[in-house]
């Protein structure tokens, strides 16, 4: 198990293409981060195909929080290097001022509302050592 960023150049890693510079994992403030350069085991276009990979045992990857909740409780996935996690992100929806907004667009809002809502992980932020 890695202890720090480091230690990740000795394990298999999943990167995702979505990333502008799939070889490399930043780490601490954008100010100064560390930066760790990876030799991906597999390299693939979508987060799910990465939490697939990781799943199946095939090497470490790094996606959001709330994308690996439920794996998180089930204890198929777990975290490492939780010190060196950046701060969470504020989670928006956004749409324009003012006026009536479209039945589908006020529906898609409470709906996101209600389940962004219920994930334990938007509340608490659980930490592992």
């Amino acid at each position: 198990m890695p202890k720090k960023p480091a230690d990740l150049t000795a394990h298999d890693t999943i990167a995702s293409f979505a990333r502008s510079e799939p070889s490399e994992w930043r780490f601490g403030p954008p100010q100064r981060p560390s930066i760790v350069r990876i030799s991906p085991r597999l390299v693939v276009n979508e987060t799910e195909a990465r939490l697939v990979a990781a799943r199946a045992g095939q090497g470490m990857t790094r996606v959001l929080t709330y994308q690996v909740s439920e794996d998180l409780q089930k204890g198929s996935l777990i975290r490492c290097m939780v010190p060196f996690e950046p701060p969470g992100l504020p989670i928006h929806l956004v749409a324009t001022s003012g006026g009536h907004k479209a039945s589908k667009v006020r529906a898609f809002f409470d709906y996101a509302g209600r389940s962004l809502g219920k994930l334990a992980v938007i509340h608490a932020r659980p930490r592992s050592g």
